[in-house]
């Protein structure tokens, strides 16, 4: 590799921060346990051999080996990462040195070809020569430790000596060293119930840190302390946001950061496995065994996720679904995972985490009807094996949580293989003050810009929390209410949303708002859809695909429907197919009797 390695004894300052981190059992452990040899992350010498002759033998493995040759191809053509920022972040060149070295250094593991391994080296020299990878926005660190963790354990012995050893360095001066300041300072997210940060930053670390311990001894400076202190810590510190899953595997930013965190807590417990034959007894950790259940619920029978909180409508590949489906002994987080990625590409772990015969694992499914208690949230369906079935996503929760929306009692909607009632999604993270203090002016993050109920132009209460206040489901229906009165406490005297998705005798959904008025006058109900709209009296026909679902307005009387645009100025994110179908409910009596909305959906056999 270009440029002087230096060496480990150049790197450390004159008093190590592991003074402070020492854990003795840590390092004990590495001494004892560690498997000395690369490759050592993930898969061993032997593990790669029984996967290699798995996919000669499974069809379904052998079609994902094919696509990813094929993704392959494309990568040995493309440049190397560069260190160049977008907005204030440097991660999107981590997460492509991490696809195109975990891809091609995968592949190398299993045919051999020097090509893929040499183009891998070449994306390890590129980010070894970046002048830093990123602290100030630690995710890019954490992704890119990662990354030249895998390129330096799986292509190991393609490598020179000098340049395992710059690798080496620079995992720990640009990826363990930040992270034990970061560390060391207590960032927030190394506290109790941390969002997905905690997870990516303390797994890519780890990885780090067991890519290169015990290596180094023939080094001037001798074998680097760092990785027994990170290990320290990020063992430790991972049970913080871990506590997310507990009691039944729920995840409260939405389905797209419950990828992100549980992909690298599954990176983090499959190094520690094949690294150290240990994960700590981090799999163990209240609700993690079951947070599969949460991906699988949270898919609709479109392919669509309820996509709450900034997730995309879109469900992408989790190869940790694989990874827990092994572990827990889920043969319907397999089968999930499987249907997931007949509809997109598979990444180097649905390999590397598949088990013998995938394409014959037989699972059962969930309930027609689950909730997740800690996030009060609650989903619906008419059958598990129909492609027309009716399923309802409806959400209670807090306004407060990380990459959270103001969209207490929203809901998304499927129907005959379509998505009816939709969720916006995520806006552009750098307009300004997405994170900040401009966050709720934004049209897809205020309540208006959700399947809920608004008052004006205002805003849902921003700390506000709607408990999930009663779930039944039987074999005729499922049924859930949200208490939405804190959300609407500067207006209303309480608000209760309930949704019933009625499968008996005939499938229907019905949404009844139960309000007792403060200061209000007019509440508006808003359901989004990208359907046509055809409105007759106190009804609402919607077409899709030559599809339909009628919407009726049971209450209040001479509830009419309309529709209005859902599209904000620029440079908001616009969607011009979409239509916000609303009914503007005026309350008009001072009575303490509660004032019902109530619609009713009903579907074409």
């Amino acid at each position: 590799m270009a440029g002087k390695a230096g060496t480990l004894a150049a790197l450390r300052p004159d008093r190590l921060l592991g003074e402070l981190f020492t854990q003795p059992d840590i390092s004990k452990l590495i001494s004892e346990k560690l498997h000395r040899e690369h490759p050592r992350l993930h898969l061993r010498k032997s593990q790669w051999d029984v996967l290699r002759e798995a996919i000669r033998q499974d069809t379904l493995l052998t079609h994902w080996y094919e696509q990813l040759q094929q993704t392959a191809a494309t990568m040995l053509a493309q440049p190397t990462a560069q260190y160049k920022l977008v907005g204030p972040r440097l991660l999107y060149e981590s997460r492509a040195a991490l696809a195109r070295i975990s891809v091609l250094a995968g592949l190398y593991r299993l045919d051999g070809d020097l090509k893929k391994a040499d183009r891998a080296r070449e994306e390890l020299r590129a980010i070894c020569a970046f002048p830093s990878w990123h602290p100030p926005h630690f995710l890019d660190v954490a992704e890119m430790t990662n990354a030249a963790a895998l390129g330096y354990d799986w292509i190991y012995e393609v490598l020179s000596e000098e340049e395992r050893r710059t690798i080496r360095l620079k995992i720990v001066e640009f990826g363990l060293r930040p992270g034990l300041a970061e560390y060391s300072r207590g960032v927030s997210w190394s506290l109790p119930f941390a969002n997905n940060w905690g997870q990516v930053c303390a797994g890519g670390l780890t990885v780090g840190a067991l890519a290169i311990a015990q290596d180094g001894a023939d080094d001037p400076g001798g074998l680097a302390p760092e990785p027994a202190h990170i290990l320290a810590l990020t063992t430790e510190k991972i049970r913080n946001p871990m506590m997310n899953y507990a009691p039944d595997g729920g995840w409260p930013e939405g389905p797209g950061y419950w990828s992100y965190a549980t992909n690298y807590t599954c990176y983090m417990l499959s190094a520690l496995l094949s690294a150290l034959n240990t994960d700590l007894d981090l799999s163990e950790i209240e609700g993690f065994a079951q947070t599969g259940d949460f991906r699988v619920a949270s898919i609709g029978p479109s392919g669509q996720q309820f996509n709450y909180a900034d997730a995309g409508a879109k469900t992408g590949v989790a190869p940790e679904m694989l990874w827990l489906g092994k572990r827990f002994n889920k043969p319907l987080y397999i089968t999930s995972e499987c249907s997931v990625v007949s509809r997109a590409q598979p990444g180097i772990f649905h390999l590397v985490w598949s088990s013998p015969h995938t394409v014959d694992i037989k699972s059962e499914p969930l309930p027609v009807d689950i909730n997740f208690k800690r996030i009060d949230l609650a989903y619906f369906r008419s059958s598990w094996t129909d492609p027309n079935a009716v399923f309802v996503g409806f959400k209670g929760g807090s306004n407060k949580v990380s990459h959270g929306h103001l969209d207490l009692g929203t809901f998304v909607l499927d129907a005959a293989g379509e998505r009816w009632a939709i969720d916006l999604g995520p806006d552009d993270y750098d307009l300004p003050g997405y994170f900040g203090a401009q966050r709720w002016d934004y049209y897809r993050l205020r309540t208006e810009g959700h399947n809920t109920l608004s008052i004006g132009d205002d805003n849902q209460i921003t700390s506000a929390k709607a408990p999930l206040a009663d779930f039944k489901s039987t074999a005729q229906a499922g049924q859930a209410t949200v208490d939405l009165t804190e959300a609407y406490s500067s207006w209303l005297r309480s608000v209760r949303r309930t949704i019933v998705l009625e499968r008996q005798p005939q499938t229907r959904v019905v949404i009844t708002d139960t309000i007792t008025k403060g200061t209000a006058q007019t509440v508006r109900w808003n359901m989004h859809t990208s359907a046509e709209v055809t409105i007759q009296a106190n009804s609402a026909t919607l077409r899709l695909n030559g599809k339909s679902v009628r919407l009726t307005a049971e209450s209040p009387k001479g509830g009419k429907f309309s529709t209005i645009s859902a599209d904000p100025p620029k440079p908001q994110g616009q969607q011009p197919n979409v239509k916000n179908l609303i009914m503007e409910c005026p309350i008009n009596d001072d009575r303490e009797l509660p004032f019902l909305i109530r619609v009713t959906f009903t579907f074409q056999p």
